[in-house]
């Protein structure tokens, strides 16, 4: 797998960046580029500047036109052949992000390519057991996720958490008060888990039941996991109606500080 990590700021902050993708690349086996969009009249100065920040990681700097920052990132991981995306946010503002082109969103709305969104407060852990939050919806439009959380899994010698937001009636406390049948998405994540671990990641299938919306409940299930990464999908490319109220993915960006790889339908 190629990664490139999208340097927004040419300073420091941006070698958390570089030490998440680094770490993804050589758990992956596969290559990464730093690539900065710059204004045409600076490039000389940001390649030199992004040269020395990325040490001994390949860099790229491209002039950015009237299309912005968020074009030249997906042409340049078009150019170089790039599965994943590595950028980061220092909090997504739905407002600021959908009408003022942050980068981040931008990327998200086009649905081209996978994308972890990384955030300056939390990253992967270097040592201890690795925990993956895949997010499963029906399993049609679940397997590219849990595909991609076993791939990440198997990278991060991690464990592999596969969560549902269900209805309220599959609390844990009201299924022991009133014992009935599985419900059909605890016996779903039971054997997504169940063929994850035949596919070599230790995995377990979750239920949790929406008290808080789809958002918040993924989000208060990664910190009760201590998940190093959440997996989710979106549909892929954004409609006008999603564009401005947001999807699920991008809730999920807001409530979370932990990376997010936010998986399209149209990729794997």
């Amino acid at each position: 797998m190629n990664i490139l990590v999208a340097i927004d700021e040419l300073d420091p902050s941006c070698h958390h960046h570089l030490e998440i993708a680094t770490q993804l690349a050589r758990a992956y086996g596969g290559g990464l580029i730093a690539f900065h969009a710059a204004a045409a009249a600076d490039l000389v100065h940001a390649g030199r500047t992004l040269q020395q920040l990325a040490g001994g990681v390949s860099s790229e700097v491209a002039a950015y036109g009237e299309s912005g920052r968020a074009m030249a990132i997906l042409e340049a991981a078009d150019r170089h052949g790039c599965d994943l995306v590595v950028i980061g946010t220092q909090g997504l503002d739905p407002f600021v992000g959908r009408f003022l082109d942050s980068p981040a969103h931008m990327v998200l709305a086009a649905g081209r390519h996978a994308v972890l969104v990384v955030h300056p407060e939390h990253g992967l852990r270097k040592r201890g057991p690795r925990t993956v939050l895949a997010a499963m919806a029906d399993p049609d439009f679940s397997t590219r996720v849990l595909q991609h959380g076993l791939h990440l899994a198997k990278a991060l010698n991690a464990q592999l958490k596969v969560v549902h937001v269900g209805s309220r009636e599959e609390d844990p406390v009201a299924v022991l008060l009133h014992p009935r049948e599985p419900h059909s998405s605890q016996r779903m994540v039971a054997e997504a888990a169940a063929e994850l671990t035949r596919a070599g990641v230790p995995s377990e299938g979750l239920v949790v039941p929406n008290y808080a919306g789809l958002a918040d409940e993924l989000a208060q299930a990664a910190d009760r996991l201590d998940a190093d990464v959440i997996v989710i999908g979106s549909s892929g490319k954004l409609d006008l109606a999603q564009w401005m109220l947001g999807s699920i993915a991008e809730a999920v960006l807001h409530r979370s500080r932990r990376p997010v790889l936010v998986v399209p339908n149209l990729t794997l």
